[in-house]
């Protein structure tokens, strides 16, 4: 499992660019990242899908914040759940990644499909 940043408070996210989200998916190389609350939930997804369809409806990208690209309530598992879990959830709804949050629903890790075939093999 990768282990997920956490690139926003709530008070960054009325502040940052959306540009910030976009350094992070090409630094970590994934297609993905987490937006995160006080304490540390999970609070949305931006993908690179979001940000290109982002790009195509938007005139005023300078003045976008992350919280106007990201996805609400992603999709996540439990510290506790198998990697079949894990698979069956991103085949489920067709995703790539998938967030890992423990009991309190803080954000702890990631998971993509390739760590899952690199534990396989």
């Amino acid at each position: 499992m990768a282990r997920a940043t956490r690139p926003y408070s709530p008070e960054e996210k009325k502040t940052r660019s959306f540009l910030d989200p976009i350094k992070e998916i090409k630094n970590k190389n994934l297609g993905v990242t987490a937006v995160v609350g006080s304490q540390d939930n999970v609070v949305g997804v931006i993908t690179d899908g979001d940000i290109r369809r982002f790009i195509l409806q938007s005139n005023k990208m300078d003045e976008c914040l992350a919280k106007d690209v990201m996805t609400s309530k992603p999709k996540c598992v439990q510290e506790e759940d198998s990697l079949q879990i894990a698979l069956s959830t991103m085949e489920n709804y067709k995703i790539t990644s998938i967030f890992v949050v423990n009991s309190k629903k803080q954000l702890t890790g990631i998971i993509h499909v390739h760590n899952i075939i690199e534990q396989t093999l």
